[in-house]
């Protein structure tokens, strides 16, 4: 069965709503830049890039991905070389993913923070909005 042109671009324009949704709380918004931070990618802007890049997506890409990437035969018929993606995820509680957010004591945070901050501009080659003194 094939999706109707309309129905595949309701779908990507429900996925673009859903990645440019505001924050429900203060504290979603916390989660998520911790979370940033905690696994060290520091891409404020994460879910608006994927949203820009989503725009460059059509059907004939996404089925041609499809053909090229997962189908064992292509819509000729003919079989093809697929290629297999399997992935495992095992919990083990273990590392810092696996810790959330840091308990930190509350007279310890502050320098907590400037430790943090001056990791990412060191990360980030200095190259950001500031300088940390």
């Amino acid at each position: 069965a094939t999706m109707e042109e309309e129905k595949f671009m309701e779908n990507l324009v429900g996925l673009v709503k859903n990645k440019l949704q505001m924050y429900n709380s203060l504290e979603e918004e916390c989660n998520s830049l911790w979370s940033e931070i905690n696994e060290g990618r520091y891409d404020w802007e994460a879910y608006r890039n994927e949203a820009d890049h989503l725009r460059s997506i059509t059907k004939e890409r996404v089925m041609t991905a499809f053909d090229d990437w997962l189908s064992p035969k292509c819509e000729q018929g003919n079989a093809k070389e697929r290629r297999r993606l399997v992935v495992h995820v095992i919990g083990t509680s273990e590392g810092p993913a696996s810790d959330g957010r840091p308990i930190i004591e509350s007279d310890k945070l502050g320098k907590e923070i400037d430790q943090r901050v001056k990791a990412f501009h060191e990360a980030a080659g200095h190259a950001t909005w500031g300088k940390i003194l």
